[in-house]
């Protein structure tokens, strides 16, 4: 899609604290630093940015960023809110919400800033010295340093590189020791590669390493076949089954995120497999957050289950955590979200107005539900809706 006629003067923009450079496809903050941004949101913002003025769907976010893998609409949503909290306080109004349709980025004029406007000056090249003439005064020849200096420098370069030498592995070992990135809020992908047979044994640790993500408040997506080999942005734990003998097995644990990979290969019962990977991610993740409540391992069967798709015993796994835990707002956000998914606009609706009169929920699930509710407003109510000041992602 061709740029608006506003980027003539070039493809960079400054937006709030952000700089963007299309042409690159780089995202920095004012000093040129991280955004702050996770690595799929600034691929949404480089995509909005380029449509600047033009309505971008879901289908086209969801096609370009997410490459056509089929994810929830809070994973959309929770990074439109991520770009208007980094857009600062115009962020409501630089970014619209189109229910149903998709967003729109509208950009003053002034963002758009030429090709040279964001990179540093240049430091000028000093000139060269000027050739010595008949009347420049010769200068005396250098003073050779006496060989005494040149032992005692090699001495001392040898008796640094020793000292190096000694410290090398233990620098070493503190970046070994440095955490996987994994915070409240963030994406974790999982996969586990494994023959079909051992299909209950890849649904236990899929189970297992949901809850550590859970007890660390991180959003978990499984990856389907095809993709479970590729390189995504973000945290990924990838378990992949390499030997079967018996009842034993041989298999690979990585897990990443775009800085740090650590690995480790597990050998022993299957029954030792999930026990392994659940061990691998508390040595390598942030200490949890939360400790497990009633009702979180039905919870955790549900998200497994829903992103296996199979969404009856999703619903049944939800059911079970409420019964469990009745103070379970993510269990409620998820069967109000399967509810408006399979038409049940009615149930969804009083489910998410409910919801939204708790004051102790967190910024990003009151911004799931605002979402949510503005969907499940019939069209002659939506504007009352929105009137009544249920915007979506407030700060």
């Amino acid at each position: 899609m061709a740029l608006p006629a506003s980027t003539q003067a070039g493809t960079r923009l400054v937006v709030g604290p952000l700089r963007i450079d299309l042409a690159r496809a780089i995202v920095t903050d004012e000093h040129g630093g991280p955004s702050g941004l996770t690595p799929r949101t600034e691929e949404l913002l480089l995509l909005l940015c380029r449509n600047a003025g033009n309505l971008v769907s879901r289908e086209e976010i969801l096609e370009t960023v997410w490459s056509g893998t089929v994810v929830e609409d809070a994973a959309i949503t929770n990074c439109i809110w991520q770009i208007r909290k980094a857009f600062g306080e115009q962020g409501k109004h630089l970014l619209q919400t189109r229910p149903r349709r998709g967003y729109l980025l509208s950009l003053p004029p002034d963002a758009w800033r030429g090709d040279d406007v964001l990179d540093p000056p240049s430091h000028p090249v000093p000139a060269a010295p000027a050739a010595p003439t008949a009347d420049t005064p010769s200068r005396p020849a250098p003073v050779q340093a006496p060989r005494w200096f040149w032992l005692f420098a090699a001495g001392l370069l040898i008796f640094n590189i020793s000292v190096y030498l000694w410290l090398w592995p233990s620098t070493q070992r503190g970046a070994a020791s440095e955490s996987i990135g994994l915070g409240p809020y963030y994406e974790i992908h999982l996969s586990v590669i494994a023959p079909d047979r051992l299909d209950s044994l890849r649904v236990d640790v899929l189970r297992t390493a949901a809850m550590e993500a859970w007890r660390r408040q991180a959003r978990v997506w499984t990856m389907s076949g095809a993709s479970r080999r590729e390189t995504l942005p973000g945290t990924s734990l990838h378990v992949e089954v390499d030997d079967i003998r018996e009842d034993r097995v041989a298999a690979t644990i990585r897990l990443s995120d775009p800085r740090n990979s650590r690995s480790e290969v597990f050998r022993g019962p299957l029954s030792g497999l999930a026990p392994a990977v659940a061990n691998f991610m508390r040595q390598h993740l942030p200490p949890p957050g939360r400790e497990p409540t009633p009702g979180a391992e039905a919870y955790v069967d549900g998200v497994v289950a829903e992103q296996r798709l199979q969404i009856d015993a999703a619903l049944d796994a939800y059911r079970e955590a409420l019964a469990l835990y009745p103070a379970m707002p993510e269990a409620k956000i998820a069967i109000a979200r399967i509810d408006f998914a399979q038409g049940r606009w009615s149930e969804a609706a009083a489910r998410v107005r409910e919801l939204a009169e708790d004051a102790t929920l967190p910024q990003h699930q009151r911004c799931e539900l605002n979402l949510l509710l503005l969907e499940v407003t019939p069209d002659d109510r939506r504007a009352a809706a929105q009137s009544e000041k249920r915007e979506v992602c407030t700060d």
